[in-house]
Formats: structure tokens, sequence, C-alpha cells
């Protein structure tokens, strides 16, 4: 049979790359039918062959171009393989169309597949990376390149996930995977199954991504800390339950503090299932206990062993916190992401069991103190306060004598034009009074009385001249009767008398008769 030779070249122009490519592990690129597989060595059994017929390994040339050699099987009508190069073909005696055999695109593509998998099913490749994206399904598609050449490349969703870093453009990178064939678009990529970073490790670059992103949202901003209280009486402890950390601090709090209410909130504290049951403790205990103050934290260990507090769940699980937060992660030298986004970085356990609790002993001394101090200021106080009530007490004593020494002097003043000015005025009345009085007696009765003159008055009511009410002045004998009794009064005294007979004198005014009867 006619040996034939397929070469694969690895061509220097870019080949097209489409992003929004399908596949996924369970995906696979040609079968027989012509129907997308994951896993298809050869288009069909037919193409099994005799042992001295199996494929060679691939030969590498200078100008980059890689030849593999296979023999087709004695298989009448059966996808033929492909075998070492034979003498008459290096002498360039090739075959006439008659002898190829006619093979399908899905066959040709299948049996490329088959070879890249067999001979290029682990590859380590170095370059830059380029035309990264991420599908929907979170499979990361991108390309590998370098000065000459480029290569598609994939990332599965499942190790897309694993991944410590972010993928950006012009990482220079090496990765490991192997090859398959991309049927839909006849190319053939890198499906990987790790990747890091050249010139740096992948965790340093992932905590120096992170460290950036989580700066540039403000997560580290010194006006997000807050303040550790002075005496917390519930005290939260997310760590290991098994560890030397815990017991460390237990033993510290116990000692220093044992008014506190300390809970432990056990947690994974290192491996990949860490980083989510450290945040869902946090959260749960920030939300559910309340306490004055969390430790959050583990003993020393590598990189990778702390690598659970430079996660990002935990990070922003921190930052949610509504209470402080002390970070006690690893040793001295040992710095993560939870120790800057914390309120407070501990350099070990310990360090954070003696940050958040006082010292009771040290504590008791100083109330002690305090007291000292408290009683010596309040006996000066009061000291003082005596010496200025005593002045005052004098002063309001010397005050109140001269405030009474001068309202005294001023009652006596006023006392006297008092006394001035109601004797002026008992004079003025006095000689009004006179005044009065003497006009008074010009019009009174008695004055005219003394100069002789009586005054006779009605006793009883016996007169005829109107209905007696009181003693009538008699001014005319016509109202008298005999029987009358009369008064009669003099300048000096009263005289009483009985009308014996009435005599009539002219004929007296009726008119003033019985006024005068009347009045």
């Amino acid at each position: 049979m006619t040996q034939r030779t397929l070469h694969l070249f690895e061509g220097d122009e870019d080949p097209p790359c489409d992003d929004t490519r399908g596949g996924d592990p369970a995906s696979t690129p040609v079968a027989s039918s012509g129907r997308p597989r994951r896993r298809a060595r050869s288009a069909s059994p037919a193409t099994t062959t005799a042992p001295s017929q199996q494929a060679a390994p691939p030969v590498k040339r200078r100008d980059r171009t890689t030849i593999v050699r296979a023999v087709p099987p004695p298989v009448a009508n059966a996808t033929p393989t492909l075998e070492p190069d034979s003498a008459s073909s290096q002498e360039g005696n090739l075959p006439g169309p008659a002898e190829l055999p006619i093979l399908s695109v899905t066959e040709l593509t299948a049996l490329i597949d088959g070879v890249l998998r067999t001979d290029f099913s682990a590859v380590a490749v170095r370059g830059e990376l380029s035309r990264i994206s991420r599908a929907q399904s979170g499979h990361l598609y991108f390309r590998i390149k370098d000065d000459f050449a480029v290569i598609d490349a994939v990332i599965w969703r499942s190790t897309a996930a694993r991944l410590p870093f972010d993928l950006t453009e012009g990482l220079e990178v090496e990765a490991r995977g192997g090859l398959e064939v991309y049927a839909p678009r006849g190319s053939y990529q890198l499906v990987l199954t790790a990747i890091e970073p050249r010139g740096v490790g992948a965790l340093d670059l992932a905590y120096r991504q992170r460290l950036a992103r989580f700066q540039a949202e403000g997560l580290f901003d010194p006006a997000r800390k807050r303040s550790r209280p002075a005496f917390p009486m519930r005290i939260v402890v997310v760590t290991s339950p098994v560890g030397a950390a815990v017991r460390d601090i237990l033993q510290i709090l116990g000692r220093r503090w044992p008014l506190a209410e300390v809970i432990v909130v056990p947690t994974v504290v290192q491996g990949a299932e860490a980083a989510p049951q450290i945040a869902q403790a946090l959260l749960m205990a920030d939300r559910l206990l309340r306490p004055d103050v969390m430790i959050v934290g583990r003993g020393g260990g590598s990189v990778e062993d702390l690598w659970a507090f430079n996660e990002e769940v935990v990070v922003r699980a921190i930052a949610a916190c509504e209470h402080m937060v002390i970070s006690a992660v690893g040793h001295e030298v040992d710095f993560t992401l939870a120790d800057l986004v914390a309120d407070q970085r501990a350099a070990t356990p310990s360090e954070a069991a003696e940050l958040c609790a006082p010292l009771a002993e040290k504590l008791r001394e100083a109330l002690v103190a305090t007291r000292t101090r408290l009683d010596r200021a309040l006996a000066r106080r009061l000291h003082e306060a005596s010496a200025r009530l005593a002045l005052a007490r004098s002063g309001l004593e010397r005050a109140g004598r001269a405030l009474i020494l001068q309202t005294r002097n001023r009652v006596e003043r006023l006392a006297d034009r008092l006394d001035r000015a109601m004797r002026a005025d008992l004079l003025r009345r006095r000689a009004t009074l006179r005044a009065l009085a003497g006009r008074l007696d010009a019009l009174s009765p008695l004055a005219i009385l003394a100069r002789g003159y009586s005054l006779t008055l009605l006793e009883d009511d016996s007169a005829t001249c109107g209905p007696p009410q009181r003693p009538l002045v008699v001014r005319d004998a016509t109202c008298l009767k005999p029987g009358d009794r009369l008064r009669t009064r003099l300048a000096q005294g009263m005289v009483l008398s009985r009308v014996e007979a009435v005599e009539a004198g002219d004929e007296p005014n009726k008119e003033h008769a019985v006024t005068s009867c009347n009045t």
C-alpha cells in the first residue's frame, strides 16, 4: 500500500477566533455521523490498524511544522489512516488520484482530532493573553499569542471558577492542557486545565488584583472603621474550634475579662470550602448574636493555608458587618485582605483577645486610684466651698447690717416727714373746721335762742294740722288745742307744758299755717 504523509502546519496567519462559539466538557468536536462529540479517537471501528501500522510519533521540523505519520488499515471502503513516508514518496513518486481514499470533511476532522488528542493530550505553552471573553455559561475564551503565532484557548466553567486571579489583556501566562479540534470552525484550540501568570505567582497576582479593586471601591477607607468598645460584654470568635488560636483566645479572655460572654462560632479556616463558611459564620453572628465585637482569624500557616481570608466573599462579609470586627490571621508578618477591611488588625489571635478585652486587675487598680483621686478632689472642693461660704456669710452680714442701718435711717426720715406733713394737715383742717363752725354757729337756732327766743315743739299727735310723724315746731296757735303737750326749748334747758286754752290772734295766712303745721 502506498504510504502518505499528512502535514499539519502551525500557520503564521491568525486563524479566525469566535468568542461566541459554544463548547463544554460534554461536547465533542466531531463524530462519524457528522455531529459534534467530545471523545472520538477514530472515524469508525473499521479504522483500527494492525500493531505494525499504528501511528508514529510526530516529527518536529525547523520551520515549526509538525509531521504526523500514520498507516491506514487494509480494509476496503474504510477511512484510511496515514503511515510513515515511504521511499517512493521521498523520491517524489506520488500516487495518482485513483489511489487516494476519498474522505468526508467530518472524517478528516475526526482523524485530525484523534491525532491531536493522542499526541497533544498534554502540552504546556507560554504566551500573552488577548481577546478574553466570558460566556454566559461561565466558560472563558481567549487567545494565547507570541510575536509569530496565535492559538485559541478555552477554560471550562468548572476550572474557571477555581482561578484565584482574573485574566487580563496582555498578561503573560504559562498554560497547560490538551489540543482539540473545534469542528464547526475547522480550527483547533487548547483546552486548558491550569494557567499561571509568568514572573509572579498566581496567588500573588490575585492578591494584587483584589487589593486594587477593593481599594477602588473604598472598602479600606479609614472612615469606615468602627471604634473598639471600652468594655465589651459579648465577644464572638469566628475560627476553627479545634485550633490553637481558639484556645489562646479563650484563655486570655478568661484571664483578662471574665465578665464578658464569649461565643465561639465554629468554621473551617483552610481549604476550598473555608471562605464561604467563614463569610456565612460572620454574617450569621453579626445578625443574630448582636455582639459588641467579633474576632475572626486563625493561627499561622503558608500563603495557601491563609488564602481563605483573601477571598472576595470573606472580604465583603467583613465589610457588611454592622458590629466591629478584629482580624487576627496568622502571625506578625502575615497580611491578608481581611486585615485591611476589618476595623482593626491584630498580629496574632492572642493580641486580638488582648485588644478587645481590658485587663480586669488593672481596671480594678485604676478604679481604686480614681476613687482616691475623687475623694481628695471632693475634700478639696468641700474645703474651698466652706471657705467661700464663710466669706460669703461674713460679707452678707456686713451687707445686711449696712442695709438695715440704711433702711432704718430712711424710715426715720420718712417718719419725720410724715409727722410734719400730718401736723401741717391737721392744722389746716382745724382752721377750716373753726371757720365752718363759726359759719354754722351764725346760722344755728341755738344762737337765736341765746338772744332770748325759744322754740316750741308739739309733743304728741293731737294737733289738727296733719298727721304728726315727729315733734312739730309750733308756729301757729290755731294748730293747737287744749290738752296738747308742748316742749319749749330755751337757750338753757327745756320746759314741758300743756295747752290750757288757745287764743286766736290775727287771721293767719292759711297757706303759711298749713306749711307750718306740716313742717
